[in-house]
């Protein structure tokens, strides 16, 4: 009866009406309402009709389904971040570009040059590779995002955790090598560019150099290339894998085609059941009441 009389005035009036003793009530009476009332003003009747009629909201079954599907499925994002370090280039200064090419660089060398082999030992091509197999063993497209089954996030996330260890032993690996194999590009480069600027001197090089030899050639090439390599600390951002859930929306199943779609990602999930044993699940707790 103290805490009908704390609730709101309502309550205290109901309290006080079932007390059995006038002692009872005078106690009633002297107790402080804890959640006062307020009056609801038209206008504010007024916006919440004005937000209804322009935001209807979900048809009672459009609202079933919906909880339905929440409770089996949810979009997943998920990204690699600050891996793929293979795909950085080097821009080559004007001073230095030319024709002409060896094979171990064919296709490295152009306007730019790939810093890193794509397919070399600090490549994040395999860890892409294997992210991949993850996200196409353990979700679905459907229409630009991709959903998983709750039911098996235990199992992606287990798969999610040991890639995390890798991606971190690849980290460790990188900041270990890329000096080293940064510094065998830049050779590269110039044992490249050397015949070709020696056999035919830029001015560039030319208003520079006392002598036109190979050792003086040499240091101006890895002087003008390295004014365009990048620093090592911006080149190695941290790497790291995100991956974010959020529940599918009443505008997710309202879109034209959408849960056709996800019975066609899912063929061997039998929808109708699931929509079926939810309903009946609500109806025995509905006549059952609350435990």
């Amino acid at each position: 009866m103290e805490a009908l009389a704390r609730l709101s005035p309502a309550a205290k009036a109901i309290a006080l009406a079932q007390s059995k003793t006038e002692e009872e009530r005078e106690a009633l009476r002297t107790r402080t309402v804890e959640i006062t009332s307020n009056k609801v003003e038209q206008a504010d009747f007024d916006r919440v009709e004005k937000q209804l009629l322009n935001v209807p909201s979900a048809p009672f079954d459009v609202a079933r389904q919906v909880r339905v599907y929440n409770a089996m499925l949810q979009y997943v994002e998920i990204s690699l971040k600050g891996a793929s370090i293979q795909r950085h280039r080097l821009r080559i200064p004007k001073a230095i570009q030319d024709l002409g090419g060896r094979k171990d660089l064919e296709g490295r060398l152009k306007t730019t040059f790939d810093l890193l082999e794509s397919e070399g030992a600090l490549s994040s091509r395999e860890l892409e590779k294997e992210l991949n197999q993850i996200r196409s063993d353990f979700t679905r497209t459907i229409g630009r995002e991709r959903v998983i089954l709750k039911v098996v996030r235990k199992a992606f996330e287990e798969r999610i955790d040991a890639f995390r260890k890798k991606l971190e032993a690849h980290q460790k690996k990188v900041e270990n090598q890329i000096d080293a194999h940064l510094s065998k590009s830049l050779a590269s480069i110039v044992q490249y560019y050397l015949p070709i600027v020696l056999k035919n001197p830029p001015d560039a090089m030319r208003g520079q150099l006392p002598l036109l030899d190979e050792e003086h050639a040499a240091r101006w090439l890895e002087y003008e290339l390295a004014k365009s390599m990048p620093k090592i600390d911006k080149l190695i951002s941290r790497m790291q894998l995100e991956v974010r859930y959020k529940d599918l929306t009443f505008e997710s199943l309202n879109e034209e085609g959408f849960l056709e779609t996800v019975r066609e990602a899912y063929p061997a999930m039998n929808w109708d059941k699931a929509y079926s044993e939810y309903l009946a699940v609500g109806e025995r707790m509905q006549n059952e009441g609350p435990a």
